[in-house]
């Protein structure tokens, strides 16, 4: 069919259907003749009817006027007439054969989306089973595959997991032996003891002498070997004893207190070592001729089979919780690396240009063990060499506030006033003393001699031993911060191991201390001054080109809070004047087969001095001071004493 287009043509639109009659069956219209139509009869019907509705009418102009124009009137309607009946009749059989072929064609549509709908359907059923065809066998192959790698792999599993348990097992075993390092590490090695005839052949008395050295020599009551052995000499020298203690902790103390032989009369030529294997021994010696070598032996020292800085080496062997620090001699934004500690500091800020490293400032290094009983902030560090940092315990009210500081000597190119360097800590002593009781410590290059640090015949403090008996002016300054703080130095007044704080090729002095409030004194337990010599011989190091001159002062906080998992917040041991209640004496008190032997022979060594004419303060010293107090504690007389901070 001429202009019919299926995707554009709708049958049941009226508004396509119209213009398709007009454009396409109009042409065919006019073709049809009107010698088709039979028009003879019709023509008279339509005349008569004609006739009979033109009679109704009169006409407006005369009947002699009008007659002719009546007559041409009528033959012309008459075919117009006829004209439109045939019209009329095509036109509807036109619409009807529209409208069947419209139902036609919507019937044909109808079909032809239902066929494609099903080919559709059927091609995508064909398409996937093609599919499944095609790849069903990669992928059974590839399964196979897989399941081949993984039983492989199953299989190196477990013999792998055999290998495992048969290493524990064998491990194991050797655990349950121990080997020679893990037994030597419990072993001292004493040389320089006199060998007497009486030890032929009898171990125990090679025991009880090591144990009277370290009774008496060391002061160390409560320590015992378990045995001690002496090897025999090659030459006329005594010959060494290899001695086994308890526990590590016993052999720790005895290394910290080896120190006291030298000034001991009895035992100044006895020497205290570790013992290690002949393997340690060669490669720490290997290990130092390279040092001496590269000429870096001034600034490293040899740790079992590493080698680490002389001066971190010194501060790791103390086991210390908080390190304070002066002259660090840090630029910028540099710090100190310590394994176990963190680093908080001071550095300065303006250096000389020509400066090759930095000069003053001063840090602490905090052991990570204490952040889990203590939160630790910074409260201070607006002032040149002065830092101030606070311990707030958890989950209690206690706290406690430190300031390291350091005031540069008189001549330094950094001279600092003292007055306004002392005028700026006191005031920051009046800022900080409400945060908690305050401990301040540093290298204040302050010489105080005999000069008395409180004011006499009111405050009621401990005399201290004086070792520096020269003053300066700075001492003058220190001595007059103390007196308006209330502060005094702990510097000879704690502890019995008091020393020079400074020991150079220019000579001894007292220049360092510890300083705190006069009610606070009980709360430290112990102080001492180790210089860099005595470190060296008590833990064995290497003695460096070149020594720090300036000593480490040591001090215990006794902090008696009880931390948050109901643990000492601090293992400290308080070594105050403890007194005792005798009343609560029983009549089994020293009535012990041990209690009467050591009673013994302490009346013996009493009577061998003085057969000797030697002193027997030694002898009842011992005896009172550890073993006559020890069995007081054990007994339960003592009085409780707290200190808090």
């Amino acid at each position: 069919m001429e202009g019919l287009s299926i995707i554009e043509f709708d049958p049941l639109c009226t508004e396509s259907t119209e213009p398709y009659i007009e454009s396409v069956m109009t042409p065919k219209i006019n073709k049809v003749t009107t010698a088709e139509i039979h028009t003879a009869a019709n023509t008279s019907e339509l005349v008569s009817n004609f006739n009979k509705g033109a009679s109704l009418k009169r006409p407006l102009d005369s009947d002699s006027s009008n007659k002719d124009s009546v007559k041409k009137l009528r033959s012309d309607d008459s075919s117009s007439i006829a004209t439109k009946v045939c019209s009329n009749t095509d036109m509807s059989d036109l619409k009807h054969l529209v409208y069947s072929l419209t139902q036609s064609m919507n019937t044909m549509h109808i079909s032809l989306t239902e066929r494609i709908y099903t080919l559709e359907k059927n091609m995508s059923k064909d398409l996937a089973q093609l599919i499944e065809q095609k790849v069903k066998p990669e992928v059974s192959q590839a399964k196979k595959e897989i399941n081949g790698k993984l039983s492989s792999f199953k299989d190196q599993v477990n013999v792998l997991e055999g290998k495992v348990n048969s290493m524990e097992q064998s491990y194991a075993s050797v655990v349950k032996q121990p080997s020679v390092n893990d037994e030597k590490k419990l072993n001292i090695v004493i040389k320089g003891l006199p060998h007497g005839k009486n030890e032929e052949n009898n171990p125990q008395c090679t025991l009880n002498k090591v144990n009277s050295l370290i009774r008496d020599g060391l002061k160390l009551s409560n320590i015992k070997f378990l045995k001690a052995e002496r090897k025999v000499s090659r030459d006329s020298k005594s010959g060494l004893i290899i001695a086994k203690v308890h526990s590590l902790e016993d052999k720790k103390s005895i290394m910290k207190a080896k120190s006291k032989l030298k000034g001991n009369k009895l035992f100044s030529s006895v020497y205290i070592e570790n013992d290690i294997p002949w393997e340690v021994r060669s490669q720490q010696n290997n290990l130092r001729t390279i040092l001496k070598e590269i000429g870096k032996s001034d600034k490293y020292r040899v740790v079992g089979s590493k080698i680490v800085p002389f001066r971190k080496s010194v501060l790791l062997c103390g086991d210390y919780d908080v390190i304070a620090l002066c002259e660090t001699f840090l630029r910028n934004s540099d710090t100190i690396s310590v394994p176990g500690y963190r680093f908080v500091g001071k550095n300065r800020s303006m250096l000389h240009r020509n400066a090759k490293r930095g000069s003053g400032g001063v840090c602490f290094l905090i052991k990570d063990s204490v952040y889990k009983f203590f939160d630790v902030t910074l409260l201070d560090c607006s002032k040149e060499d002065i830092l101030w940092i606070k311990f707030q315990e958890k989950g209690s009210t206690l706290c406690f506030c430190l300031c390291v500081c350091y005031l540069p000597p008189e001549g330094s190119s950094r001279w600092c006033d003292p007055e306004t360097f002392f005028a700026d800590l006191l005031y920051q002593v009046y800022k900080y003393q409400n945060e908690g009781t305050v401990y301040i410590s540093g290298d204040f290059n302050s010489r105080i001699g005999y000069n008395t640090d409180f004011i006499e015949g009111v405050d009621h403090i401990p005399s201290r031993e004086v070792f520096d008996k020269t003053e300066n002016h700075y001492g003058d300054l220190f001595v007059d911060f103390l007196v308006d703080s209330n502060f005094c130095v702990l510097n000879g007044r704690i502890g019995n191991e008091n020393n020079y704080t400074c020991v150079s090729k220019k000579g001894k002095s007292v220049v360092d201390y510890v300083v705190v409030p006069h009610e606070s004194i009980p709360s430290v337990s112990d102080f001492k001054v180790n210089t860099i010599s005595d470190l060296i011989d008590r833990y064995n190091m290497d003695v460096p080109d070149k020594t720090p001159d300036h000593s480490i002062l040591e001090w215990k906080l006794a902090v008696m809070n009880e931390g948050p998992n109901d643990e000492p917040a601090f293992e400290t041991q308080f070594k105050g004047n403890k007194r005792y209640d005798t009343s609560k004496l029983t009549t089994e008190f020293l009535n012990s087969e041990d209690c009467v032997k050591r009673i013994s022979e302490t009346v013996n060594r009493i009577e061998n001095e003085l057969s000797s004419n030697r002193c027997i303060n030694e002898a009842y010293g011992a005896f009172t001071n550890f073993f006559l107090m020890n069995e007081m504690d054990l007994a339960g007389l003592t009085v409780n004493q707290s200190y808090q901070i």
